[in-house]
């Protein structure tokens, strides 16, 4: 399913258009119809779990691979893979986080900017939503492969073993 995607992808990034604007915003749509697929496809394909009965511990964060190897995860192993598979198709780490909130509990979504508009791909919910939609999450931490950002400030990528040495294990694994 990967490939074929990316390869439609690649193909609407190279057809012409006619003028700029039309372009761009042509491109926005499919982007976002990008993203509202592949956060569909893993809502779809792969089950809820609790980390405590896949990996036998309270808090584990899969890689990609192990998640699609179980066939199943919690909230961090969807937002990784989503994170995982959106670089595939090209979008850099600027537009692209992985992102911890407090709903009743902790939880974890993956993020990604398209035209300064913020979506959000979260397993509890079927379509993509807007930042400014969901009054549910509060934010806490923003991360990607090279830079943190904590309530509002900015950390360099010194202080990310500090914090999310799991999110570094899934990095090594890679």
């Amino acid at each position: 399913m990967a490939h074929i995607i990316k390869t439609i992808f690649i193909l609407l990034l190279l057809t012409p258009s006619a003028s700029y604007a039309t372009h761009q915003n042509g491109r926005h749509a499919e982007l976002v119809a990008l993203v509202n697929t592949i956060n569909n496809h893993y809502n779809n394909t792969y089950s809820y779990a609790y980390d405590k009965n896949t990996y036998n511990t309270s808090d584990f964060w899969a890689t990609p691979e192990e998640f699609k190897a179980n066939m199943k995860g919690d909230c961090e192993d969807f937002a990784i893979a989503k994170f995982f598979e959106l670089k595939k198709f090209g979008f850099q780490d600027v537009k692209l986080l992985l992102v911890t909130t407090q709903r009743n509990t902790k939880h974890m979504v993956a993020s990604v900017t398209i035209h300064n508009t913020v979506y959000i791909l979260d397993n509890a919910r079927d379509h993509i939503s807007y930042l400014e939609e969901r009054k549910d999450l509060r934010f806490e931490i923003a991360f990607n492969e090279t830079d943190m950002w904590a309530g509002h400030g900015h950390n360099s990528t010194n202080t990310i073993p500090m914090r999310l040495k799991k999110f570094q294990r899934v990095l090594k694994a890679r």
